[in-house]
């Protein structure tokens, strides 16, 4: 009995594996609006409905993709079967930016948090870096205690806001999101550190 509870278990685990699919987006006419999901040789798997709004990359072939989604705040990222996998992080305040997978690895965000996720959407760090760079040379900047500095100081509530991110302390992480270093940095004395040690690593 104990054997076909383990072999089940190990059964389905296989079957989640391989139920992942990769796709892209499409669009058959003109208007920009009707978004297909499609596998890679452009035959038809779903058509989404109106919710969807926009499609960050959609000629890109992987095993998510995000979107703009009505009724969700920020960027979404979905699987083939349309699940909300997780939130994705805007780069850039006051621009519609989301991240980028570097490294294999995209940034994600919860409750004002920042984590990453995996190339097939599977969550590897989770979100608790209050701000956090791309990876590089497997490394990435976490910073705490931050605040928005506004580009223009003199701006309206009409004109778009740009904002820079200013921390009091910096570290950075692996990939693993293990904490390296950490401690009353500068970004760019931790730049400097990463440089060392990916230098020394060589």
């Amino acid at each position: 009995m104990i054997n076909s509870i383990v072999l089940l278990i190990f059964s389905c685990i296989g079957i989640v594996s391989f139920s992942q699919e990769k796709f892209k987006v499409l669009y058959l006419n003109d208007d920009y609006k009707t978004h297909f999901l499609a596998n890679e040789n452009d035959s038809i798997i779903k058509k989404l409905d109106s919710t969807y709004i926009i499609a960050y990359q959609p000629d890109l072939f992987g095993y998510f993709h995000v979107f703009a989604i009505q009724g969700e705040n920020g960027w979404c990222a979905i699987d083939v079967n349309e699940t909300i996998l997780f939130k994705v992080y805007n780069v850039e305040i006051g621009t519609l930016s989301p991240d980028d997978l570097t490294n294999g690895l995209i940034r994600i965000e919860q409750d004002s948090l920042i984590g990453f996720a995996n190339e097939i959407g599977e969550i590897v760090i989770q979100p608790k870096f209050e701000i956090a760079t791309s990876f590089e040379n497997g490394y990435a900047i976490i910073g705490k205690t931050c605040k928005k500095i506004p580009w223009d100081e003199k701006h309206t509530e009409y004109d778009c806001k740009h904002y820079s991110i200013v921390c009091d302390q910096h570290g950075y992480i692996d990939l693993k999101g293990n904490i390296i270093e950490f401690g009353e940095f500068t970004y760019e004395e931790i730049a400097e550190i990463i440089k060392k040690a990916t230098h020394n690593s060589k």
